[in-house]
Order: structure tokens, then sequence, then C-alpha cells
């Protein structure tokens, strides 16, 4: 079982590039903000996951197509499956420890957070179309922290 690593770019008028790998396969998705907002459903698989939830799936607009992420909790593991277009054939899996897992998608989202493109005045109207995820990612901190389970 290798390491999962989440890495989402700043978005650029509606895209984002989001790819997640392992160190021996990676899938990378160039996904749009129409019409659903993956980053907020990503935050919330985010808290889903931390209160014990089994099961999450996020959809990544295609503009036409869409993919799926959904994660399955299985004990100390959590599995991956990505379907990079709306076919549903042919799944990527990729498995880590579910701690490690849910901690870098975490950090993934934080790091994307911290960009620049977020505080810009026209943000919402240039960048992406929906409010970052602040709440749910500060939420998910603070949950964190107060089961001692401390985010390293």
């Amino acid at each position: 079982m290798n390491e999962l690593k989440f890495k989402i770019e700043a978005p650029e008028h509606g895209w984002m590039d989001v790819t997640v790998s392992d160190g021996s396969k990676e899938i990378s998705l160039v996904v749009s903000d129409v019409p659903c907002n993956s980053l907020h459903k990503l935050a919330n698989i985010l808290l889903g996951l931390q209160s014990g939830a089994k099961s999450e799936v996020v959809e990544f607009s295609l503009e036409p197509d869409f993919a799926l992420w959904k994660f399955q909790a299985k004990d100390e593991e959590l599995e991956l499956y990505v379907y990079p277009n709306s076919s549903g054939n042919n799944p990527v899996l990729f498995i880590g420890k579910r701690e490690k897992v849910i901690h870098r998608l975490y950090k993934a989202l934080r790091d994307l957070e911290s960009l620049s493109c977020w505080k810009e005045s026209d943000a919402m109207s240039n960048i992406w179309s929906w409010e970052f995820p602040s709440k749910e990612l500060n939420l998910f901190s603070t949950r964190a922290k107060s089961s001692k389970k401390a985010i390293k």
C-alpha cells in the first residue's frame, strides 16, 4: 500500500487541475466549477469521514462529462475509487491508511485555500464560481483538536 497524495491546483476561469496519486499510479482531472461545487463536497466528505461515515462520493464536472471519487472506509483503511468519466467503467483504486488519507486531503484543501487567488475581490466571478469552504475546514480542524486527534 502506497501513500496517497492529493494535489489541487489554483483555479483559473472556472477550471482547476485535481490529482490523486500513490507513487505507482496517478489520475489527473481538469474540473469545472459548474454545475457542482466539488470543493465544498470534498470539505464535507472530510467531515463525514471524521464522523465515521463508511462511504462518501464527490462528483467533478468535466463539462459536459463528469467524474466521481468514491471513498469507502474499511476498518483502518480508506479505499478511493476514481471514475475518470461517467461511463462507470474501469475505476482506478487507491488504498491508504484512513487517518493519513483524511489528513492528506485536508492538507491539500488547506494548501489550496492559502493561495492568493481566493483573496481577490473578483474571485467568485473570475476564478471559481463558489466561495472556498473555509468554514467546513475550520470545523474539521476544531473537531480534530477537540477529539485529541491532532492534525499533524
